[in-house]
């Protein structure tokens, strides 16, 4: 699996398949993992954020701290349902903050993580500066192979 070993060189620490299954795509640079529900789960050092809690972003958060080494957290913006999972996985809780609950017509905010424009340009070259190596890795390759000779 390439994400369990980009986990590892970004972590120094191995996956389970559990968790590794919820990544859809690790964003080296930053941190930042999106899960197949497609949400945010963003290392911010000290802290981990997600944009919504779901069993997905539960289950990376709970590997992020596992491979942090910590054994003692606190949850603000989740609930006692959070704790439960994270207790669960062994970690001790120190303090859960509730999130506050929304008007009726309203939706809670999520994580806002907005790329700087400098940023988004950097990031659509690397993609292209990847997407040229790969075809030329791949045209390298095909003629590499010989050719069928015909009688």
């Amino acid at each position: 699996l390439f994400k369990a070993r980009l986990w590892q060189q970004i972590y120094n620490h191995k996956i389970d398949d559990y968790a590794a299954e919820s990544i859809a795509y690790i964003y080296r640079d930053s941190r930042m993992i999106k899960t197949w529900s497609n949400e945010i789960v963003q290392d911010r050092g000290a802290e981990i954020s997600a944009s919504k809690f779901d069993s997905l972003v539960i289950r990376v958060m709970i590997a992020q701290a596992k491979a942090k080494g910590w054994t003692r957290i606190e949850i603000a913006g989740g609930d006692a349902t959070i704790a439960k999972y994270f207790e669960d996985a062994g970690f001790e809780i120190a303090k859960v903050e509730e999130a506050a609950k929304p008007a009726s017509s309203e939706t809670p905010p999520l994580l806002e993580f907005a790329m700087t424009p400098a940023e988004q340009m950097r990031r659509r070259q690397e993609r292209e500066r990847e997407k040229r190596k790969f075809e030329a890795e791949e045209r390298r390759r095909q003629a590499m192979m010989p050719k069928p000779r015909r009688f």
